[in-house]
């Protein structure tokens, strides 16, 4: 297909195609965070499920519609609320996990979450090559998209609960019933994230998600990034291999996060050593420093599994650490900032290529860079932090004497289910109303299965 004649479509557009969603993402997240904070969840669906429709029709509308608008303009519109779309899938699956699933499944559901996400990024890296040649075909592809859009949005705005009927953990039952309000909570949650008692959210946020951020948008333009070696149809191969590859691993490394607890540090160490290296040798490669194709060959998909594999996979790790290392601010409070970084990175990447005259292999030195400068940050800076877990053990006998038992008991439960009963002077103060949360929600992994409620 000849995008010059057809659509006008040009490589500084598809890179701007590729910016739109860090964008609209990066504008719209804060009104996301907010209304997600306050128990907005199924307004938030609502108005997410509107937006995938719009952007959807938007792509089907024939040339020339509009004398003065070309398509390639309601292409742009659309990429960009399909980024204002992105902000709840991207931050809300350690919310959805906490709200709904109780604490032993919470992992595995946040890795499901993040699974299904990039299910539609590797279905788009199979479809497009295969299916599209001409403009017909495209037409054809984007009616495609637009039915699964619709698809998937009647579903939500048909039926979304808020939250379920019964709270599925003590921890979900004490931020429905207890403490202080949403608004303030929120407020609360922003106050200790910036009053410098979070540093290690901070090193592990700024390390993690700017190697991520550059990542998806090195990624997502492979094509380019390996164009002298390989065919679109083979980086449409090696797109769909890394994500596929990844989103597996995402499985498996969501099922053993309590597993791994205590030994993070050189673990994420280590991976961003190796990422460094990949990305080191993806330089060499352009320079032309391997003269055998099966050197390239190899070097092009290791690097790209390796990255997939790690780094998606790794997600719900980094997400629950970051949680871990947030608290007592809010789950949904810390994924968003998490998302929102990932987004701020990925749009400085896609940007390098359009100020260096369309070079794409300057996307690979910012990942080298972001993959060397992570790697020292960690060594030198992070400590792995279990904050939930010990604020829990620590004010263990706190709770004991709040719910008058010496350990939280089924009669116990019921009674905080139905009055929480605690002491006004602890619910005024909110650090140790998260000290509460936080041992009544880690008490509960030995408790819940004697409890039928939950």
């Amino acid at each position: 297909m000849n995008n010059e004649t057809d659509l006008d479509i040009h490589n500084s557009d598809i890179y701007l195609f590729t910016n739109w969603g860090p964008i609209g993402f990066i504008l719209f997240m804060p009104l996301f965070t907010y209304l997600m904070s306050v128990s907005k969840l199924r307004a938030t669906i609502n108005f997410t499920a509107i937006l995938l429709i719009l952007a959807g029709v938007l792509r089907i509308i024939p040339h020339q519609t509009f004398t003065n608008i070309p398509r390639k303009w309601l292409f742009h519109a659309a990429q960009f609320f399909n980024g204002i779309a992105g902000c709840l899938p991207v931050s809300a699956p350690a919310h959805l996990s906490a709200l709904w699933f109780s604490e032993e499944q919470r992992g595995f559901s946040t890795a499901i979450i993040f699974s299904s996400s990039w299910l539609g990024t590797c279905l788009s890296f199979v479809i497009g090559p295969l299916l599209v040649k001409d403009l017909h075909t495209l037409n054809v592809y984007l009616y495609i998209q637009l039915a699964m859009a619709m698809f998937s949005a009647i579903g939500m705005l048909a039926y979304f609960p808020e939250k379920p009927p019964t709270p599925p953990s003590r921890s979900a039952a004490f931020q429905e019933h207890g403490g202080s309000d949403n608004l303030q909570k929120f407020t609360n949650g922003l106050k200790m994230l910036t009053s410098g008692e979070c540093t290690q959210f901070w090193v592990l946020l700024v390390t993690t998600c700017t190697v991520g951020g550059i990542f998806s948008t090195w990624q997502a333009n492979c094509s380019m990034v390996f164009g002298q070696w390989i065919t679109e149809f083979q980086a449409a191969e090696l797109g769909f291999s890394t994500v596929c590859a990844g989103s597996l691993a995402t499985f498996l490394f969501g099922s053993i996060i309590h597993k791994l607890k205590g030994g993070l540090r050189p673990i994420l160490i280590i991976v961003m050593l190796v990422f460094t290296i990949c990305a080191g040798l993806c330089i060499l490669l352009s320079h032309g420093y391997f003269t055998s194709k099966h050197a390239e060959t190899i070097i092009i998909w290791a690097s790209s599994l390796l990255f997939g594999i790690v780094l998606i996979g790794s997600t719900p790790i980094v997400f629950e650490q970051l949680a871990d290392c947030a608290f007592p601010a809010d789950e949904n409070l810390a994924g968003s900032i998490a998302a929102y970084m990932n987004n701020v990175m990925g749009l400085f990447c896609g940007q390098m290529p359009i100020m260096f005259n369309g070079d794409p292999n300057v996307m690979t030195y910012c990942l080298f860079a972001a993959c060397a400068i992570s790697t020292v940050t960690l060594w030198t800076s992070y400590k792995e932090q279990n904050r939930r877990e010990e604020i829990g053990n620590s004010v263990e006998n706190t709770v004991n004497g709040v719910n008058g038992v010496n350990g939280v008991n089924t009669d116990a439960n019921n009674n905080f289910m139905s009055n929480p009963g605690l002491d006004d002077t602890l619910l005024d103060d909110d650090a140790a109303t998260h000290s509460v949360l936080s041992s009544i929600s880690f008490s509960s992994r030995t408790t819940d299965e004697d409890d039928g409620r939950y």
